[in-house]
């Protein structure tokens, strides 16, 4: 059974579409991973205090919880809706330098809560829009391999991502 699985996985890589967004997804989750411990360890370092770390939580998680229903359908409604997953990577990706570079010179708590309420709510746009996309890329057969590969996809790249910052971190800090 594993075998028959592992091959119809293996047979959604003859879409070329879908190489690439589950290459774009690997990126994504990665970076995510990354920017999520790390912001979470900033915030722990600057107060060495569990609220910090929560308050950073509720802005990264809250834009999610309150704008993930009207974006789900907003997704759904939209027939640019791959535009709406690179201009949340994009704007995911611009926050993040522009953010540690203005870390780099000046530290605040408050522009970490700020700049996590801006990746959530970007977050937010970002799934809905790569779980829809996903339906456009394979045929309706093949579509739960598919789900099923790009939520393994999603796993790993944050796995990785946090995997990778807390080496960095032991490292760097």
């Amino acid at each position: 059974a594993f075998m028959s699985h592992l091959k119809n996985r293996l047979h959604l890589f003859r879409f070329p579409a879908f190489r690439y967004y589950l290459m774009s997804c690997i990126l994504a989750t990665l970076g995510g991973g990354l920017s999520y411990i790390s912001t979470t360890w900033m915030a722990l370092n600057d107060k060495n205090s569990v609220g910090s770390v929560a308050m950073l939580m509720l802005c990264f998680w809250l834009p999610g919880v309150v704008l993930g229903p009207f974006m789900g359908v907003i997704v759904d409604r939209v027939r640019w809706r791959q535009y709406l997953l690179l201009t949340s990577n994009w704007v995911r990706a611009i926050v993040l330098i522009i953010f540690g570079t203005l870390f780099f010179f000046y530290h605040s708590l408050i522009g970490l809560y700020f700049m996590a309420l801006v990746l959530g709510t970007f977050f937010s746009i970002y799934i809905p829009a790569a779980l829809r996309l996903t339906r456009e890329m394979v045929p309706k057969e093949e579509l739960l391999y598919a789900n099923a590969t790009i939520d393994t996809t999603f796993e790993l790249g944050n796995i990785f991502g946090m995997g990778l910052a807390g080496i960095l971190i032991a490292l760097v800090s």
